[in-house]
């Protein structure tokens, strides 16, 4: 790893970096429903940026040194652990695997911050895991994802259709016990037919 000055370590610029993963955090946390092949492709840039930005690896080296900003970018990993387990889990890691991954890095980021002696290429090595597995999704997981909804919501309509046919059972009461009786279940079987509708149009 390259040596870097003392004053270019200061008047170097982390804007960049942050912003990275401040965007890659929003499309993780708030529009990956569905989408996750590009919420993995969102986090994988920001590692890819950070692997690739030797002077954070760099200044990062003891944390009684580093500045604020590299700093901030540690807390914002550590609080970020758990919405990148999901992102895993739905990229389709075993959900143990994911959460192995995660807690190793977190917890070399947790006693980073704490000042315990952790090599910053320990945490170096972690990202580089995490990465290699989220730049490794295709866009077929969200094919995978979209197929797992869509048995859902039929299997959602076949309990529907079920209820259905028993309220239609019901027209053979006598009156007028059963107009009351057909009204009130067919009420409900309309609004749960309308949202699987809407589900499956989604």
């Amino acid at each position: 790893m390259a040596t870097i000055e003392p004053d270019e370590a200061a008047s170097y610029d982390f804007t960049p970096l942050i912003d990275d993963f401040l965007r890659a955090r929003s499309v993780v946390e708030f529009g990956s429903d569905g989408r996750y092949f590009q919420a993995a492709q969102s986090l994988c840039r920001f590692y890819t940026h950070l692997l690739d930005d030797v002077t954070f690896w760099e200044v990062a080296g003891r944390v009684a040194d580093a500045p604020p900003p590299a700093l901030e970018i540690v807390d914002q990993l550590i609080e970020f652990e758990v919405h990148e387990v999901q992102l895993l889990i739905r990229c389709g890691l075993p959900e143990h695997v994911a959460i192995e991954l995660v807690n190793d890095l977190s917890r070399s980021l947790r006693q980073y911050r704490g000042e315990l002696d952790v090599d910053v290429l320990e945490i170096r090595a972690g990202v580089e895991t995490l990465a290699g597995h989220l730049c490794g999704v295709g866009p077929e997981v969200d094919d995978s994802e979209r197929q797992l909804r869509r048995r859902l919501v039929v299997g959602r309509a076949q309990r529907i259709a079920g209820a259905a046919l028993a309220a239609g059972c019901d027209i053979v009461t006598p009156p007028p016990f059963n107009v009351l009786s057909v009204a009130g279940s067919l009420i409900p079987i309309y609004y749960d037919l309308r949202d699987v509708i809407q589900r499956l149009d989604g």
